[in-house]
């Protein structure tokens, strides 16, 4: 219908249409690849390994020992499961990312430094690094006292006689499962808090310990007063100022050890918090992510972050400074009985104050939160729809929204600074009244003779000490507000059902012939909603290929996701070998299934990287395969650095539509799976693509059960049978030219 037709081909453009003879064929380059055969077909577990140079840019000693190790420690997971343990981009794999990798595998270290000659058969097999030579796996002792060993330097087992070289002995064995997520009553918090209780302990000792030691100073200074010069006795001053040195370097070392065990809890528990609650949503239903943005639950993640003050923050001081206070309260009771009534008053006036304070604080935190997190979701998205803003002129527009946001987050932000200083404010003046009177006290006593003048001034040292927790105490309202509020939302995520929903990760099952089918299955994405499926009912046998048409909304890609579980019906079942759904576990239904979506999403990392995402365990000959097969193997050898080119998802607007397509059609081929899904798989493609496209259906057919969503007749044509979706109903099911009106019919509307 156009005018004039113009051809954009390699920059240069063209008037008229280029002769599709003339188009190269993507066939040429899969002209000569063989039919894909895995590279492991045929080879059990125990013999198969995993080829993990491509993980890392150079190998290592340490990478050569790492499968040795795991076969030596009776590791009986398969090889998808230690590829996905693997770091992702490292440069090499150094002592830490080997203990990195065996902790996700499940396996706790202990180092032990020892020399070979010297190391127990209780020990064995274990990792042995020398200081000077490659690192071997060391399997078991010979009654001739050699050593069976696994030797990096020639990447074979070896007998080795024992020589008195010393190294670090690494010794791996199966640990307890990582802290889960209880969905009972018991706060996920309190468990997590309950691992550390050893350690708890220790700080409290240590800070027993420490706040008898640091009564050495006023002491030291009440002994001076009284004792030293009165009398001038000058060897008692200096065996005094020995002791009170010598108190207080075991008080600085005690205070060090103490701040190294809050530390460690510190990081430890933010460690356990940041991973398990990324698994956690990570493991969630879709329907449970789905309506928040994804900015929305980033901020949530980094709120997480704020429960580090339980260790760190003016809670943990607080907490950990408990029986500091009670001793240098019972030190002020012993010196001077009448300032206890004081410091309790006080310490009442900072009790009502924090309740005072912590309504309006928590007002003021949480509209400070609220409109936060709308202005950086605001501003997430101006980013990322940049160039459609400036394309509809739209800048000015959303500029005076951003500064509305902007003013109420400022606004919000002032006013919970301004909360926070009137309470420290407060705090400070409360404190400077309790020293006054408190010294008005001591001075009375001194002038009637009750209590001498060292006693005073020790009096007043301890009584500025004490009134430092409490100010620490009223300052900690607001971040109990705060933290209160995370850790509620943290046991919230934490009781939310997964999809798993505590069925066994993964199970050794027979492998999978393919067989679907589908019962009244009935599904809506929300209570409120029109139903997108309505009782459907199929069935397809293995090796079938159908094609599932339909108008826009119709439901075709609602069932594709509904096969791999990415929602679950309301009404219906699904079975895949006559087994339903819900009985497998996820991970192993999705094991079994290749699934190309509509969009293709990129990952940062290489071109290669991207494509293990679909099959971690795949070599390089057969990502080379796929490529070829989708006809993207040119284009990608023609990138800078060729398969190891990095892209990324925020460069995706830089590569073309019809390459990240091809990309998507490659990550399919390269699984090979029972049943393969493709949603739109020619969307944007080009003629060239879509030979592409028929070439990957067609060696599909017959070797899985093929699901192709799809509106083009060419595609339909090439089906055992076409599925007719209208308004979530199957309308028609039949060869393609039983409904070839139907189609054809929908087309011309």
């Amino acid at each position: 219908m156009a005018d004039q037709i113009y051809t954009l081909r390699q920059g240069v453009l063209t008037k008229g249409s280029l002769d599709p003879e003339r188009l190269a064929d993507p066939s040429e380059e899969a002209s000569n690849c063989p039919a894909f055969t895995p590279s492991r077909e045929g080879m059990s577990e125990e013999q198969a390994l995993l080829d993990i140079s491509p993980y890392f840019k150079e190998q290592s000693d340490l990478s050569l020992c790492l499968q040795p190790l795991l076969k030596a420690l009776g590791w009986q997971n398969g090889l998808r499961e230690l590829s996905e343990a693997l770091p992702h981009m490292a440069h090499s794999l150094d002592i830490t990312g080997l203990r990195s990798i065996m902790a996700h595998l499940g396996f706790g270290d202990h180092r032990v430094q020892e020399r070979l000659t010297h190391l127990d058969q209780r020990l064995m097999p274990c990792l042995f690094v020398p200081a000077h030579k490659p690192a071997m796996v060391v399997l078991d002792r010979r009654p001739d006292g050699r050593l069976h060993v696994f030797d990096s330097r020639h990447n074979q087992e070896a007998l080795l006689t024992p020589s008195n070289e010393r190294g670090d002995c690494y010794v791996f064995r199966p640990q307890e499962t990582e802290l889960q997520p209880d969905a009972g009553e018991r706060s996920w918090l309190r468990i997590l808090v309950g691992r550390f209780k050893r350690h708890i302990a220790l700080t409290f000792m240590i800070t027993v310990v420490s706040t008898l030691l640091g009564l050495a100073p006023p002491l030291f200074v009440m002994a001076m007063y009284n004792r030293v010069l009165p009398t001038g006795d000058v060897r008692m001053g200096l065996y005094l100022l020995a002791g009170v040195i010598i108190a207080l370097i075991l008080n600085w070392y005690l205070q060090r050890l103490k701040f190294r065990l809050i530390s460690f809890m510190a990081g430890r528990a933010e460690y356990i918090i940041g991973n398990t609650a990324f698994q956690r949503i990570l493991e969630l239903p879709v329907s449970s992510t789905q309506s928040s943005s994804a900015t929305r639950q980033m901020m949530r993640l980094r709120s997480f972050e704020n429960l580090r003050e339980v260790f760190l923050g003016p809670l943990a001081t607080l907490a950990f400074d408990l029986p500091a206070t009670l001793i240098m309260a019972a030190a002020i009771a012993f010196l001077n009985p009448w300032a206890l009534p004081v410091i309790g008053v006080s310490a009442l006036l900072f009790l009502g104050l924090g309740k005072i304070a912590q309504g309006i604080q928590n007002r003021s935190v949480r509209d400070s939160a609220h409109w936060t997190g709308k202005r950086w979701e605001y501003l997430m998205e101006s980013v990322a729809n940049l160039r459609a803003l400036r394309a509809v002129g739209a800048v000015s527009l959303w500029l005076d929204r951003f500064r509305e946001l902007s003013g109420r987050s400022a606004l919000a932000a002032f006013r919970t600074n301004w909360a926070n200083a009137g309470v420290s404010s407060a705090a400070r003046l409360i404190g400077m009244i309790t020293g006054v009177v408190v010294l008005g006290i001591s001075v009375v006593g001194a002038m009637q003779g009750w209590m001498s003048t060292g006693a005073v001034i020790a009096t007043m040292i301890i009584v500025w000490r004490l009134t430092g927790p409490m100010q620490n105490a009223l300052m900690a309202a607001t971040t109990l507000a705060r933290v209160s509020s995370t850790m509620r939302q943290l046991d919230s995520l934490m009781r939310l059902p997964t999809e798993d929903n505590g069925v066994t990760r993964r199970t050794r099952r027979p492998v999978s012939q393919g067989a679907v089918d589908f019962a009244r299955v009935s599904f809506r994405y929300s209570n409120d909603a029109e139903p997108a499926l309505l009782g459907v009912t199929l069935s397809v046998e293995p090796g079938r290929m159908v094609t599932i048409a339909g108008p826009n909304g119709a439901g075709k890609s609602t069932l594709l996701k509904l096969i791999v579980r990415a929602h679950t019906p309301q009404a219906g079942s699904i079975r895949l070998d006559n087994v339903d759904l819900r009985q497998i576990p996820v991970v192993d239904l999705r094991a079994q299934i290749s699934y190309m979506p509509q969009h293709c999403e990129i990952f940062y990392g290489t071109i290669e990287q991207n494509l293990r995402l679909a099959n971690p365990t795949a070599t390089h000959e057969d990502i080379c395969w796929a490529l070829r097969m989708a006809g993207l193997y040119t284009d990608a050898e023609a990138m800078p650095e060729g398969l190891r080119t990095r892209i990324s998802n925020s460069q995706a607007e830089q590569l073309p539509h019809g390459f990240r397509q091809r990309l998507s059609l490659a990550r399919t081929m390269l699984k090979p799976a029972p049943v393969v899904l493709m949603d739109e798989p020619g969307n944007g493609m080009d003629e060239q693509g879509d030979r592409a496209v028929i070439r990957c259906i067609e060696y599909l057919k017959g070797r899985s059960t093929l699901f192709l969503v799809s509106q083009r007749p060419s595609h339909m044509r090439l089906a055992d049978a076409v599925i007719y979706l209208e308004s979530g109903v199957v309308k028609k099911i039949g060869p393609f030219e039983q409904i070839n009106e139907i189609v054809t019919a929908e087309l011309n509307k």
